[in-house]
């Protein structure tokens, strides 16, 4: 299959799982390299937007070719325009540099407060606010790297982890139940 199809078929998929349109009309282009660091000093470090076999850590490299395409779906302009993404995990460090541009505003909830502020208290060790940045970091800002989507806007609920008996409850408000969820169109639940 040739390098051309399998960016289709891949660009297809990724439209899918950010909420895309299937079937987009697109001119053929002769294939170009496109610069997937321009603005973004970290971008060259996300191989699963670009990976060319770059080194990300230490002397660790990926294989080459092995990625999601996303440079091609941003290429196409498929960036995740309209579509809201809900983080439920550990908080959601609202003012982040390369997040604060897609945060909804309350939009969020914290279940422990009842508040909308869901900025964790550690926000250096905030697992949900690395998931975040790799769904929809705010690209060509010159900050940071960028999502996947990077167009999407974000919403995190930072559910109880200390009292099992709410986490089910937490989970199911931030699903519809309560009216933050109810305008969510994926919800990311990555926790364990």
């Amino acid at each position: 299959m040739s390098r051309v199809r399998k960016h289709h078929r891949s660009a297809m998929v990724g439209a899918l799982l950010i909420g895309a349109p299937l079937y987009t009309a697109v001119a053929a282009a002769p294939a170009t390299a496109l610069r997937t660091d321009a603005d973004d000093p970290l971008v060259r470090y996300q191989w699963h937007i670009s990976n060319q076999g770059q080194r990300v850590i230490g002397d660790i490299r990926p294989v080459a070719g092995v990625d999601m395409d996303v440079d091609v779906l941003h290429s196409l302009g498929i960036r995740g325009k309209g579509i809201r993404v809900g983080v439920v995990d550990d908080g959601l460090e609202l003012g982040h540099e390369d997040l604060a541009d897609n945060i909804i505003p309350n939009g969020s909830y914290n279940f422990e407060t009842g508040s909308h502020d869901v900025t964790p208290i550690d926000t250096f060790l905030s697992h949900s606010t690395a998931v975040a940045r790799i769904v929809a970091a705010v690209g060509w800002n010159g900050r940071g790297g960028r999502g996947v989507a990077p167009e999407a806007r974000l919403a995190g609920f930072d559910f109880d982890a200390r009292d099992s008996s709410r986490n089910l409850a937490s989970v199911r408000y931030a699903w519809g139940d309560g009216p933050e969820g109810r305008n969510i169109d994926i919800f990311n639940n990555s926790w364990g």
